[in-house]
């Protein structure tokens, strides 16, 4: 008796069909997979970049005193000076944040010439225009040349009153 080669050669050839579609369903899900991960991964080597770079950031408050006789009468200013500490960064911004006593905060930016003064070691002083309530607190938040986003703001130092 002759074997019949017929189904044999048909299911060879299920098997190989099988093969085929289970790695192409393969590929597809890796490219699902991939479309979907790929964004996420794309700028993570900046933000880690631009992270890291605020960890040599030396900038804070160095004192913060306002004129209390001037309270409700336009004449109250306050004076901010921050200092910078050591490190060789390029600094692109420098905000500083004015919490008041009504728990409103007023965010003001140097100018570039403040900037391109406030070198290593330097000190800046901003005054703050006239506000109808005192200031409480105020804090400094830096960028660097280059970076998207500024580095976490410094501790808030409690504001006081000219002597």
């Amino acid at each position: 008796m002759a074997k019949n080669t017929t189904n044999m050669n048909k299911k060879a050839l299920s098997d190989v069909i099988t093969n085929v579609l289970i790695i192409l369903l393969v590929i597809v899900a890796v490219g699902i997979i991939a479309a979907f991960i790929m964004p996420l991964l794309r700028n993570t080597g900046t933000q880690v970049t631009e992270g890291t770079s605020c960890l040599s950031v030396n900038v804070e408050v160095a004192s913060c005193v306002y004129n209390s006789s001037g309270i409700g009468t336009n004449l109250n200013g306050a004076n901010i000076t921050i200092k910078r500490g050591p490190g060789a960064y390029n600094v692109d911004a420098v905000r500083f944040i004015l919490e008041k006593a009504d728990g409103t905060t007023n965010i003001t930016s140097f100018t570039n010439v403040d900037i391109a003064a406030f070198t290593e070691f330097a000190s800046l002083v901003k005054n703050v225009a006239p506000n109808s309530v005192a200031p409480k607190a105020a804090g400094v938040a830096v960028t660097m040349a280059g970076a998207k986003n500024s580095c976490p703001e410094s501790p808030r130092v409690t504001c006081t009153p000219y002597k």
